[in-house]
């Protein structure tokens, strides 16, 4: 455990080193996703660029390629926290300017090791989800678990799982319709 702890510990930092001392908006959400999630990522990311932040994701497709297309758009950073060692299929997406290449997985389904979606949290200021499957919702608990602000884009608690709904029963979860809402709700977070 103490060795995990220090991998975190060392990936978390370079996050932070590749955001320049930028907060961090982590975008979390599935590798698959309706078009309208996944305007709604690039369009968040991009007003999250535009306002300072420095972007992070999973570095693969879906929700994290809108995102770090969005952030890139605008100029911005799109940290990618790679579940490989080395570049492989969909990994990192065209749009990442900094690939951190943890080798974590995403997490670990037998053991409960959360991997490279706890260095995710952990790195991000604000955490903003978008409808995604397992590893999003292993990322919204990991969110509560370690006190981070969350915002849910383009769904509602009622859409969520029933562990992650109740993981986030008596934690403040915002939740937006829109890019424009989201990025509002960041903003006041400061």
């Amino acid at each position: 455990m103490a060795e995990t702890r220090q991998d975190e510990k060392f990936w978390v930092s370079k996050a932070r080193t590749a955001a320049d001392g930028k907060r961090i908006l982590g975008v979390m959400g599935g590798g698959s996703a309706s078009a309208a999630d996944l305007l709604a990522a690039e369009s968040l990311a991009a007003l999250a660029a535009q306002s300072g932040f420095a972007v992070l994701t999973g570095g693969g497709p879906g929700i994290m390629e809108a995102a770090s297309r969005g952030a890139r758009q605008k100029g911005g950073i799109a940290i990618g926290v790679l579940p490989v060692k080395a570049a492989s299929s969909g990994y990192p997406n065209d749009f990442v300017t900094h690939p951190l290449f943890t080798g974590l997985g995403p997490f670990d389904p037998v053991t409960g090791d959360p991997g490279r979606n706890r260095i995710n949290v952990l790195a991000s200021d604000v955490v903003a989800a978008f409808p995604g499957a397992t590893g999003t919702h292993a990322e919204i608990r990991l969110a509560v678990e370690n006190g981070k602000r969350l915002i849910l884009v383009a769904w509602t608690l009622e859409d969520l799982e029933g562990a992650t709904r109740h993981c986030l029963s008596g934690h403040p979860a915002a939740e937006a319709a829109s890019p424009d809402q989201a990025m509002a709700w960041i903003r006041s977070q400061d």
